[in-house]
This record gives structure tokens, sequence and C-alpha cells, in this order.
């Protein structure tokens, strides 16, 4: 979403975010996600897939903690592997406290009237230090006010066709996008 596209929304409703992050992942197991099987009548994943301390990536657990994973599906392994992972939530002034930011970053000159065809997400990259939407959450809520999401009102936090995925490290960061509809639900 562009800036303008931000700026153009009406932040007295509730909107649906999504956010999806695409990573590439070095040396990486992973299961497709075809499983029907309750998680807890999975077996346990060997500790050879597990990359001990170091790894990165997600981990399918059981009520009890253990890492498991389907008999019924290959275990692949990819040396580098692009994974899509996407969080869906709501919220009624999370687009309110983007607009403030933004027009407190045009106010002080650090974007430029110019830059509201620009990604509000490169705009966000470049003028925060630590970027991740979830650093730019918290630091909204530092300048202005909490937002209202509630993790229950989460629809989904996954990987996309991914049952379970684990990594030696995580390659690189290729894209995130953001996207921002009125919200159905009241």
């Amino acid at each position: 979403m562009t800036v303008n596209e931000i700026l153009n929304l009406d932040s007295s409703k509730k909107h649906e975010f999504r956010i999806s992050t695409t990573d590439e992942w070095e040396r990486c197991y992973y299961q497709e996600n075809k499983t029907a099987h309750s998680v807890d009548a999975l077996p346990q994943l060997d500790e050879e897939y597990h990359y001990g301390f170091l790894a990165a990536g997600e981990l399918l657990e059981n009520s009890a903690g253990n890492a498991v994973f389907d008999p019924f599906s290959t275990i692949k392994y990819e040396f580098l592997k692009s994974l899509t992972s996407i969080i869906v939530f709501n919220s009624t002034n999370l687009v309110s406290l983007i607009q403030k930011k933004i027009k407190s970053l045009v106010d002080s000159n650090a974007i430029s009237k110019n830059s509201m065809n620009d990604s509000v997400l490169e705009v966000f990259q470049n003028n925060f230090e630590e970027f991740d939407f979830e650093s730019i959450i918290s630091e909204l809520e530092r300048e202005f006010e909490k937002w209202d999401s509630d993790i229950s009102e989460r629809k989904s936090t996954r990987v996309e066709n991914v049952l379970w995925f684990r990594a030696h490290c995580r390659y690189s960061s290729n894209t995130t996008k953001l996207s921002i509809k009125e919200s159905l639900s009241h």
C-alpha cells in the first residue's frame, strides 16, 4: 500500500490488516501441510531435524510441547527454501496511528510530499531503526496511544502451505507486503 492509500483510509472504521513476509531459509527441512490428523496423535520428530539451539523455524508441537511430524507425508529438504508467513488481524485505531506517524514524518521533513506514492513499508523502513511490523506498532504505541487489536482477534499467524519447518538460519528476508481493507466484521 502506498502512503496516499493509507492516508485516504477512513480511520473511524475497523480495518483488517494482512501482513505477508517471504523469507529465504538456508538448509531447510519441512513438511507440506496435508495432514488432517490430530497433532497429539502424531509421532515425535527425530532430533536430527532440530539443528539444536542455533536453529530457526517453526516446529509443530503437541500439547506436551514435543515436536511432532506427519508420518504420512515426506520430510523434504532444500538448501534454500522460500516460505511466506501471513498475519491477519483487525483493528479500529491502528490506521489512525499509522496516519499520525506519516503526518509527523511529513511535518518533520523526514519524508517528502513526493514520497506519497511510495510503499508505506519502504517509507517506514527508512524511518525506523528496527524494521518489522511488531516494532513499528510498539513505537506507534509509545508515541501516540495503545492500539486496540486483541490477540484473540488474530485470524491467523502461519507459514503458508507448510506443516512445520526447521532451518539452519534465515538467509534473507525478501519481501514484506501490507494490505489494509475495511473489515466486514463489526
